[in-house]
Formats: C-alpha cells, structure tokens, sequence
C-alpha cells in the first residue's frame, strides 16, 4: 500500500495538544473511528488482497498505538548502520512536510537519536515481538533472512520474494530505482565516499 499517511495525520496533532486534552482524546471513543477509517483506505487500495504492507517510515513514532489499533499487525523494524541511515535521509530530497528534518545534517542526528531512544522503549514496553531485520545482513543472506521474516509474519515461502525487482507494479516512494534492481550489497558504506564532511557526525554517534 505504499506510505500510508493517516496515522501519522491523525496522532500527531493529539500529541501536540495538552495533556488535559491529550488524555481526553485518548480515554475517549477515538481508536474505533480510526481503526475504520484506515480499514476503509486500505479497501479501497485492493479490498481482494489478505495481507496489506504500509511502509510509511514515521510509523515507529506509533508502535504502541498501532499494536492497539490493529491486534494482528506485524511490527518490522528494519535496522541499518546509522552513518548509512543519515546520509541517505540527507542525499535524498524528500518534498513531505513529515521528512523536513532531512534537509540539515544536526537535525538528522537529532532526529536518528530519538528514533534509536523510542524505538529502544516500544521494544520494552510493548507485549507483542517487534522483528529487527538488519538490512546488511538481508544483502549478504538475502534467503534466509527473509525465510525468517516470513515465518515472523505467518507466511509460506514462495520463489518471487528473490525476485522483488521483476513486479509491474507501481512504486511512488523514493525507493522507486531501488526496488527494480536487484539486492546488492556496498550501499551501507557508500556515506564513506563523503566522510571528510560528516566527521561530526560520526563522532556524535560514538
């Protein structure tokens, strides 16, 4: 389904407001319109398809909320060295008001450290299995690290899933180039070309 953008839209002014109207929002009827209303996109993306993928990356920001939205749901972090993290947010122009961070390199680490923090609490705090994939080590066994993801999410292993990069289907993110080649591996370390200007960063990563 893409890069679904309605949770975010819809959490993130009640995480603006105060905490007298925060926990109003929150103790009232909200989850059930919500959980309609995002069921309701979907259906209309594909009402036919049993499994519904959405890629939207800020959805770590609602994890918690998101496992009481959506019981069946299946969390899938996807981990990468930071310094790979950081200068692909910051080599990318990324239009969404929601990535506006990614145009300053301090506001990216900023930004990387909070996600690392909250990340770090939902993984303790949250009942359900969150499931860590490394993206490095999903281009260096690629099989069986997705074997293993799709045993995390309940599925039967079919061929196509080595064979992403051959669907006709519609890609409007910024992996639209990516996600039509095949997986290769370097990529992690292509910030290193530049290392001379994110010293700074790296040490604040340390």
């Amino acid at each position: 389904a893409g890069e679904i953008a309605i949770l975010n839209n819809e959490f993130l002014p009640i995480f603006s407001a105060s905490s007298e109207q925060k926990e109003a929002i929150l103790n009232s009827t909200f989850f059930k319109p919500l959980h309609h209303k995002y069921h309701s996109f979907i259906e209309r993306i594909n009402p036919t398809r049993p499994f519904t993928v959405d890629k939207m990356p800020i959805n770590f920001l609602w994890v918690g909320f998101i496992q009481i939205l959506f019981p069946n749901a299946k969390i899938i972090h996807v981990l990468r060295e930071p310094m790979a993290v950081i200068w692909s947010n910051y080599k990318h122009y990324f239009a969404g008001k929601e990535m506006s961070y990614s145009h300053d390199l301090s506001d990216i680490l900023k930004y990387f450290q909070g996600y690392q923090n909250l990340m770090s609490f939902w993984e303790q705090n949250t009942e359900k299995t969150i499931f860590d994939l490394s993206y490095e080590k999903l281009t260096e066994n690629t099989k069986s690290e997705v074997a293993k993801l799709l045993q995390y999410c309940c599925l039967e292993w079919e061929d196509s899933c080595l064979e992403f990069h051959k669907t006709d289907r519609l890609v409007k993110t910024a992996s639209r180039n990516q996600v039509r080649q095949s997986i290769y591996r370097g990529s992690s370390k292509e910030w290193k070309k530049y290392e001379r200007f994110l010293t700074h960063i790296e040490e604040s990563l340390r």
